[in-house]
């Protein structure tokens, strides 16, 4: 049986957005759950009120944020300033292949490449 999905609404976060911080650390791995394609999407999601985000820094080289995304065997980091405000998510996705270096080279022909001094 065939059976129709509604789609997730989608709500672009107002500037400022914060997080969940929970209270207390929690270990980041949950266990193993048992799902199928009709449970909703609740289920499977990580829940930050029990698990801590893993944040990184804007400023965080590319290799750096790839290497932590492989320690912790994580998919994604949320972003943040140096005001600790979340401004993105970094996911596993967008650093496959060469698309990091598809996308400095297409910054780099409109001439808008920030970087930190060295």
């Amino acid at each position: 049986m065939v059976q129709a999905f509604q789609p997730l609404s989608l709500h672009r976060l107002e500037s400022g957005t914060g997080y969940f911080h929970p209270k207390y650390r929690v270990a980041n791995s949950q266990p193993f759950i048992q799902c199928v394609p009709h449970d909703p999407a609740v289920r499977v999601m990580t829940d930050f009120s029990r698990t801590t985000p893993c944040l990184t820094e804007l400023s965080t080289p590319i290799g750096d944020a790839r290497a932590i995304l492989i320690q912790r065997r994580i998919r994604m980091l949320l972003v943040h300033d140096a005001d600790d405000r979340l401004i993105g998510l970094l996911t596993s996705r967008d650093l496959e292949g060469d698309k990091p270096d598809r996308i400095l080279a297409k910054l780099a022909a409109l001439g808008t490449i920030y970087t930190s001094p060295i």
